[in-house]
């Protein structure tokens, strides 16, 4: 939610920015460009690394014949957290981020773009919602639509025109350009490309801090890291359950067993402060329950849905300053072909999925199908080259873009996070491998592999480590 907002008064618009949010806008005539958040260029991209102003060079982009593709090939090659704002011939654009970890709503009836829902519902004259239908992957299957039926979510790749509201696909639109590299020469530049990310946030004048759990995109962030451990703080969370030694009761006290375990593995990479944060498994002897019901207005402002609420006055009590940066993997499953069946081409496999996320959220299978066509041609799915598949396509903006993005609007009480997946140059460069190399996690294992060899040998979400699989199981074989 917007606190102490900083105002802007630009061609066109009002703009209103929290205090600590990176504002870089540039005026010219009556256009400009805002770039709300961090964003970084990269050494491929055609924004000079150097450049003080990434709005400036946006701005002077406008002035060419072709500058909507201009700006479309400009982000292909911005790492960060943001959201872009365009202001041209009295047509208001925007974008965000290659995943839409910045979420962005906007409302044709006040023609006004917030970067969380409330702050856009608040503007309506009507501000009624609908009542919830479904559950668990509701986000996934409400494509651009919310609770309001004046107010949309900007999915990632796409922009939206503010004079008439379309939603426009600018991404992918072409052949992935990643597929005429080799293997090595996509590892080679995933891992440059991340570095210069890691440079970026090192270069931050602000805390940073690293989440370490038993998992795999928690094992590659920590490996590509490694040259600058000196620069974070690293936590894991978990129950007391895990820390005591004591069965697990629940299915999440049973992960945070599987974290606890395996982090402790870990600790040789580890800085030596590394922090463990417990949570009680029983919710009734948490005191964080009693914060979450004296802030719950205010969470339900930030976050259409609560993610895990508990971990929030944890996270502000042991990381106080509020400019602290949370570096964070997850965006890798993108590149593993997350949520594929093995069902039959492109098209089976993509309605299979919804069908399966149908099934999740109990509603009717054959209506989500259906409603589905009328999304895939308002969202130019049409325009989605073949060597994409669509069920890349659908994790990639979809549970990011509407799910993910939520989870860091949660977690933005504590700390800004960053994670250096989030260009689209770089999920090209995981995309380009064939299904079966994805759906085994190769190019994320090789990156973990050359960037870290030891750390491969610790075993990943519970698995044994190497030595243990296939040297001894630690018991002699003569008692």
């Amino acid at each position: 939610m917007v606190s102490n907002p900083h105002s802007y008064q630009v061609a066109g618009y009002t703009l209103h920015a929290e205090e600590l949010a990176d504002v870089d806008l540039a005026e010219g005539g009556n256009s400009w460009v805002a770039v709300i958040g961090r964003a970084w260029p990269l050494s491929t991209g055609i924004i000079p690394m150097d450049s003080p102003s990434v709005a400036d060079v946006l701005l002077q982009m406008l002035g060419e014949a072709e500058w909507v593709g201009r700006i479309d090939e400009a982000l292909y090659d911005l790492g960060g957290r943001y959201a872009v704002l365009i202001y041209r011939a009295g047509v208001l654009t925007a974008y965000t981020d290659a995943c839409g970890n910045r979420s962005v709503f906007y409302s044709l009836t006040t023609r006004e773009v917030g970067s969380h829902f409330a702050l856009v519902r608040r503007g309506l004259e009507d501000q009624a919602l609908a009542s919830v239908v479904g559950n668990d992957h509701r986000e996934d299957l409400s494509w651009e639509r919310t609770r309001s039926p004046y107010i949309e979510a900007l999915l990632p790749n796409h922009r939206i025109n503010m004079q008439d509201g379309t939603q426009f696909r600018f991404y992918p639109v072409r052949h992935n350009r990643a597929s005429v590299l080799c293997s090595d020469e996509r590892l080679e530049l995933a891992a440059r490309l991340w570095s210069e990310q890691l440079e970026r946030i090192v270069g931050q004048v602000a805390p940073k801090v690293m989440s370490i759990t038993a998992g795999f995109d928690s094992r590659t962030m920590l490996a590509l890291a490694q040259p600058h451990m000196d620069s974070f703080e690293t936590f894991t969370y978990t129950s007391d359950e895990a820390v005591n030694h004591s069965a697990p009761s629940t299915y999440w006290s049973k992960s945070g067993a599987n974290d606890f375990g395996g982090v402790q593995q870990l600790r040789p990479f580890l800085p030596t402060g590394h922090l463990i944060i417990e949570v009680p498994a029983d919710r009734t002897e948490d005191p964080a329950q009693e914060w979450a019901r004296e802030h719950v207005n205010i969470l339900a402002r930030n976050a259409d849905r609560s993610h895990n609420v508990r971990l929030l006055p944890r996270y502000i009590e042991e990381f106080p300053d509020p400019r602290t940066i949370h570096y964070r993997g997850n965006l890798f499953e993108i590149g593993r072909l997350h949520l594929r069946s093995p069902v039959g081409g492109r098209r089976e496999a993509f309605d299979d999925l919804l069908r399966r996320l149908a099934r999740g959220a109990s509603l009717d299978e054959d209506s989500v199908i259906r409603s589905s066509v009328a999304a895939e041609a308002r969202l130019g799915y049409s325009k989605v080259p073949a060597d994409y598949d669509l069920t890349d396509i659908f994790y990639w903006e979809q549970r990011h873009g509407r799910w993910f993005a939520q989870v860091l609007n949660e977690t933005d009480a504590a700390f800004d996070t960053v994670t250096p997946f989030n260009v689209r140059r770089m999920i090209d460069l995981f995309l380009a491998y064939s299904i079966q190399d994805r759906s085994r996690g190769f190019a994320q294992r090789e990156l973990l592999y050359r960037a870290a060899p030891l750390l491969t040998f610790v075993g990943i979400n519970g698995d044994p480590d190497l030595y243990r699989r296939f040297v001894s199981n630690g018991r002699p074989e003569q008692p």
